[in-house]
């Protein structure tokens, strides 16, 4: 009598294939989709902590703000549209409103792939 063996192949196959699959949407995913996440996550690490992870002006440190934190979905169409004074802001501060200067932190590239997801953040206008 012949012992039973399972057989593996199937699922050998079947791992093959799910990594298979997962390397090409690596190599296919659409590039604003990779350099949005890269962007948010810059966003994350230097912005959300006052304003939030959608950019409300609700982070866990606003509380302890003199001012609250820009909402950016309030802020006016002529700033939102002008990437180069997002970018400005975030360089330099606004010492008044207790908003630090990152120009030390990121270089001139991060600051713009920041104000690049801040204006995505603006887009999404409340009515």
């Amino acid at each position: 009598m012949q012992k039973y063996r399972p057989q593996k192949i199937p699922t050998v196959w079947y791992i093959f294939s799910v990594l298979v699959i997962f390397v090409l949407f690596l190599i296919f995913m659409p590039a604003n989709f990779r350099t949005r996440s890269e962007d948010r996550f810059l966003y994350l690490a230097h912005c959300s902590p006052c304003h939030g992870e959608n950019g409300q002006g609700e982070g866990r440190a606003s509380q302890t703000l003199y001012f609250q934190a820009k909402d950016f979905r309030t802020l006016p169409t002529e700033l939102f549209e002008n990437i180069e004074k997002i970018q400005m802001i975030i360089a330099a501060g606004i010492q008044e409103k207790a908003m630090p200067s990152f120009a030390n932190e990121l270089d001139a590239t991060e600051i713009k792939r920041i104000a690049s997801y801040v204006q995505v953040l603006s887009k999404e206008r409340l009515p």
